[in-house]
């Protein structure tokens, strides 16, 4: 049974320990082994664009972020990344893929349309690989295909097989032991950690240049932790979240009236709230997700 509840800021909510307890209880398909191999997963709540939990859910987590926690990446170069990464994913996102579309790099509806949030997103993705040059096959292989300097070496230069005798005196007694595929050289290795550098230098210089100038931005919905929300500005909404763009005049203007009515800070009781304002102060002047899009 649903019980009511007083939040540290006054409100009264509805909360039901029944719900959240069959939620946690719900079985959550693994990634396969072969998966688990190739990349990281995190296990994590699966959110609506209201920030509503909806279940949980594997999520693969990019490459680079485990770079980034060993120290390897720079927060300048981290961000240049996410923004690189977020911007293929809206790309390779729709409604609906035609079954011949095998690749998945065709976005259409029966009529030929194609969401203008979905061209957006492709013109932007360009924009990060036009400047990479030689270095882009390294680039998407890391940033976007999660696979290591070492897995980009032996599929481009070849490999050796290192054998490895076990620890344990009774296995290595009677001739057991492990086989692990590794470079050729490892000089082909720092080949591909050479060539990835060279990428993030430039693909940093490039971002910072597209988010900086005026141009598009963005305006988005995001719930937080204890149930209120925030509207927010930038380049880049995160995927998933409630989201409208627009040439940075009309940002301008929108903005200014949001703070005129709801405060600077711009606070809202809830995500619906907030989103509501937002749709209200918009006026329709700015783009927004079709209704048959897919939260990105």
């Amino acid at each position: 049974m649903a019980t009511k509840k007083k939040n540290g800021r006054g409100r009264t909510t509805i909360a039901s320990a029944k719900i959240k307890k069959a939620v946690l209880r719900e079985p959550v398909e693994q990634p396969t082994p072969e998966l688990m191999k190739r990349a990281a997963f995190v296990l994590g709540p699966v959110k609506s664009e209201m920030g509503e939990v909806l279940g949980r859910a594997y999520r693969r987590r990019a490459i680079f972020e485990t770079m980034a926690d060993q120290g390897g990446i720079s927060p300048d170069e981290l961000d240049a990344l996410r923004f690189y990464r977020a911007t293929f994913d809206r790309c390779d996102r729709s409604p609906m893929r035609s079954c011949l579309d095998v690749d998945g790099n065709g976005v259409m509806r029966a009529d030929g349309y194609t969401p203008r949030s979905i061209i957006d997103a492709k013109k932007r993705l360009r924009l990060c690989e036009a400047g990479l040059g030689s270095a882009l096959s390294t680039m998407r292989a890391v940033a976007l295909d999660d696979l290591s300097f070492s897995q980009i070496a032996i599929a481009r230069f070849g490999c050796r097989i290192v054998r490895y005798e076990h620890v344990d005196a009774e296995r290595r007694s009677r001739g057991d032991h492990r086989e692990k595929i590794r470079p050729r050289s490892g000089r082909d290795r720092e080949v591909v950690r050479r060539e990835f550098q060279h990428g993030l230098l430039t693909l940093t210089d490039i971002v910072r240049s597209i988010t900086t100038r005026a141009g598009v931005e963005e305006l988005w919905v995001c719930p937080e932790d204890d149930g209120t929300a925030t509207i927010r500005r930038g380049a880049l909404a995160p995927n998933g979240l409630y989201r409208c763009w627009g040439d940075s005049e009309k940002i301008d203007a929108i903005m200014t009236t949001l703070r005129k009515v709801h405060g600077a800070r711009l606070m809202f009781d809830t995500p619906q709230r907030a989103r509501s304002a937002m749709d209200n102060a918009d006026e329709s002047r700015l783009e927004r997700l079709d209704p048959e899009e897919l939260a990105a």
